[in-house]
């Protein structure tokens, strides 16, 4: 069941984030997030094709991020 809560994190800190007026910020912390959970598993020892979910997250929204 964690596994599930932890893989679907960066959706859920998107979701919680995005409600405000601007979608944006909830964007780069779900990437941060994503990317951050990625590292970890991969240093795990965990393949990529187990990480389908974690690098779709990323490009999911990256696009969104805001950018300076």
């Amino acid at each position: 069941m964690i596994g599930y809560v932890k893989t679907f994190a960066p959706w859920i800190v998107f979701a919680v984030l995005a409600t405000s007026d601007d979608s944006r910020w909830g964007a780069l912390a779900a990437v941060v997030l994503a990317l951050v959970m990625l590292v970890i598993d991969r240093r795990g020892g965990k393949q990529w094709d187990a990480l389908i979910i974690e690098c779709g997250s990323d490009m999911h929204a990256a696009p969104l991020a805001p950018r300076s």
